[in-house]
C-alpha cells in the first residue's frame, strides 16, 4: 500500500529524521498489542489519548489529529444531539480499539449496542451488505482503505463517511516501558516537536 497510510508516514518521517532504521508490522490491534506486551515491539501505533495506558507504556507526543465518525451506506446520514440518540442502532465497532471516551462509555452501559469486528475492512462491507447501519471509524484510515484496498472496490459507490463526526483524536505512539522505550520516545518526540508543530 502505498506509503501505508498518512500516520505511518508520518511515523517514518519523525523516525528518518531521528536517524534511527524503522520497520514496520501490521497485525491485527488485539494481536498487535499483545505482541507490544510480549515485548515483540519496540512500539505500537496509532493510540488514541493516553487514558489508562500509562503504566503500560510511555506515551509520545501527538503526532497526528484525526477526526472520528461513523461510515454509513449512502445516501443515508444520521444526527444527534447526544449520543444516547443513536442508541437504537447496532453500530460497528473493532475488537480492541478505543474511540471517544463517550462512545466507549456509552457501550460499557450498555445504551449502544456494538457488533464487533475484526478490523475496519470488516465493517465497511458489512455497512455495504447492510448488516449494520452504521460504523465508528477513523476518517482518514476510511479514505485510505477506499482508495487503496481492492477488496473493497465493490463498496466504493455505497459507503460514505457521516457528516457529522465523533471528534477529533490526537494519535500517539505507545513506546516500552523500558530504557530503550524511554530513549526511542525521547528522539521521536524530540521530531515530532521539530516536524509537525
Amino acid at each position: 500500500m502505498p506509503e501505508q497510510g498518512t500516520s505511518i508516514k508520518l511515523i517514518r518521517q519523525a523516525f528518518d529524521a531521528a536517524g534511527l532504521e524503522l520497520e514496520i508490522t501490521f497485525e491485527p490491534w488485539n494481536r498487535a498489542l499483545f505482541s507490544f506486551h510480549s515485548g515483540e515491539f519496540d512500539a505500537v501505533a496509532p493510540v488514541y489519548s493516553s487514558r489508562g495506558k500509562e503504566s503500560s507504556c510511555l506515551i509520545s507526543k501527538p503526532f497526528q489529529v484525526s477526526p472520528l465518525g461513523f461510515i454509513v451506506l449512502k445516501p443515508n446520514e444520521y444526527t444527534w444531539s447526544k449520543l444516547g440518540d443513536l442508541a437504537g442502532f447496532h453500530i460497528g465497532i473493532v475488537n480492541g480499539y478505543s474511540n471517544t471516551r463517550a462512545f466507549d462509555e456509552l457501550v460499557a452501559r450498555k445504551v449502544l449496542t456494538v457488533d464487533v469486528a475484526n478490523d475496519d475492512r470488516t465493517n465497511i462491507l458489512k455497512v455495504a451488505w447492510m448488516r449494520i447501519p452504521l460504523a465508528i471509524m477513523d476518517r482518514n484510515v476510511f479514505q485510505y482503505l477506499m482508495a487503496h484496498d481492492k477488496r473493497l472496490k465493490s463498496a466504493a459507490n455505497d459507503v460514505g463517511f457521516n457528516p457529522q463526526i465523533l471528534g477529533e483524536q490526537e494519535l500517539f505512539l505507545c513506546f516500552q516501558p523500558t530504557q530503550k522505550g524511554a530513549r526511542l520516545k525521547a528522539l521521536f518526540d524530540e521530531q515530532v516537536t521539530k516536524l509537525f508543530k
